[in-house]
Protein backbone atom coordinates (compact mmCIF):
# COMPACT_ATOMS: atom_id res chain seq x y z
CA UNK A 1 0.00 0.00 0.00
CA UNK A 2 1.19 3.51 -0.73
CA UNK A 3 2.12 5.18 2.55
CA UNK A 4 -0.29 7.93 3.55
CA UNK A 5 -2.80 7.24 0.77
CA UNK A 6 -6.30 8.16 1.87
CA UNK A 7 -9.33 7.16 -0.20
CA UNK A 8 -12.73 8.78 0.30
CA UNK A 9 -15.88 7.08 -0.96
CA UNK A 10 -18.78 9.53 -1.10
CA UNK A 11 -22.47 8.73 -0.54
CA UNK A 12 -24.46 7.42 -3.50
CA UNK A 13 -25.79 9.92 -6.01
CA UNK A 14 -29.22 9.74 -7.67
CA UNK A 15 -28.07 6.78 -9.81
CA UNK A 16 -26.39 5.02 -6.84
CA UNK A 17 -22.90 5.84 -8.10
CA UNK A 18 -20.28 6.89 -5.58
CA UNK A 19 -17.57 9.46 -6.26
CA UNK A 20 -14.11 8.13 -5.37
CA UNK A 21 -11.29 10.47 -4.34
CA UNK A 22 -7.68 9.60 -3.43
CA UNK A 23 -5.20 12.15 -2.12
CA UNK A 24 -7.48 14.99 -3.19
CA UNK A 25 -7.90 13.75 -6.78
CA UNK A 26 -11.26 12.50 -8.04
CA UNK A 27 -10.67 9.06 -9.53
CA UNK A 28 -14.18 8.50 -10.87
CA UNK A 29 -17.61 7.15 -10.02
CA UNK A 30 -18.04 3.60 -8.75
CA UNK A 31 -21.27 1.68 -9.12
CA UNK A 32 -20.08 -1.41 -7.25
CA UNK A 33 -17.11 -2.79 -5.29
CA UNK A 34 -15.43 -4.00 -8.50
CA UNK A 35 -15.40 -0.42 -9.80
CA UNK A 36 -13.91 0.76 -6.52
CA UNK A 37 -11.12 -1.82 -6.81
CA UNK A 38 -10.35 -0.63 -10.34
CA UNK A 39 -9.91 2.92 -9.06
CA UNK A 40 -7.73 1.73 -6.18
CA UNK A 41 -5.48 -0.08 -8.65
CA UNK A 42 -5.14 3.15 -10.66
CA UNK A 43 -4.14 4.87 -7.42
CA UNK A 44 -1.26 2.41 -7.06
CA UNK A 45 -2.78 -0.23 -4.78
CA UNK A 46 -2.90 -3.99 -5.35
CA UNK A 47 -6.62 -4.90 -5.55
CA UNK A 48 -5.81 -8.45 -4.43
CA UNK A 49 -4.55 -7.25 -1.05
CA UNK A 50 -6.87 -4.28 -0.40
CA UNK A 51 -9.57 -4.69 2.22
CA UNK A 52 -12.59 -2.51 1.44
CA UNK A 53 -13.42 -2.38 5.15
CA UNK A 54 -9.99 -0.98 6.13
CA UNK A 55 -10.76 2.35 7.90
CA UNK A 56 -7.10 3.39 7.72
CA UNK A 57 -7.27 3.37 3.93
CA UNK A 58 -10.91 3.99 2.98
CA UNK A 59 -13.15 6.62 4.53
CA UNK A 60 -16.84 6.22 3.84
CA UNK A 61 -18.06 9.83 3.72
CA UNK A 62 -21.49 10.38 5.20
CA UNK A 63 -24.29 12.56 3.92
CA UNK A 64 -24.90 15.89 5.53
CA UNK A 65 -27.89 15.45 7.80
CA UNK A 66 -28.63 19.12 8.27
CA UNK A 67 -30.34 19.37 4.86
CA UNK A 68 -33.94 18.26 4.40
CA UNK A 69 -34.02 14.94 2.58
CA UNK A 70 -30.24 14.60 2.53
CA UNK A 71 -30.11 11.17 4.14
CA UNK A 72 -30.48 7.93 2.23
CA UNK A 73 -33.64 7.23 4.24
CA UNK A 74 -35.32 10.03 2.29
CA UNK A 75 -35.09 7.96 -0.89
CA UNK A 76 -37.93 5.45 -0.98
CA UNK A 77 -36.86 1.85 -1.03
CA UNK A 78 -33.22 2.61 -0.25
CA UNK A 79 -31.26 1.28 2.74
CA UNK A 80 -30.68 3.63 5.65
CA UNK A 81 -27.00 2.79 5.79
CA UNK A 82 -24.67 5.51 4.44
CA UNK A 83 -22.64 2.75 2.82
CA UNK A 84 -23.86 0.05 0.47
CA UNK A 85 -20.37 -1.43 0.11
CA UNK A 86 -20.28 -4.15 2.71
CA UNK A 87 -17.07 -5.92 3.78
CA UNK A 88 -18.71 -9.29 3.11
CA UNK A 89 -19.33 -8.37 -0.54
CA UNK A 90 -16.69 -9.72 -2.85
CA UNK A 91 -15.86 -8.17 -6.18
CA UNK A 92 -15.31 -10.24 -9.24
CA UNK A 93 -11.56 -9.76 -9.44
CA UNK A 94 -11.41 -11.14 -12.98
CA UNK A 95 -13.21 -8.01 -14.20
CA UNK A 96 -10.28 -5.97 -12.92
CA UNK A 97 -7.90 -7.36 -15.53
CA UNK A 98 -5.40 -8.30 -12.86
Amino acid sequence: MRPGLRVIVYPPDAEDGRRIRADGEILGRALNPADLLKFLRRAGLDPDTVRLDDPLLIEMARRQTDRVGAGTEARAGRPRSPCHYRPDQTADRQTLGA
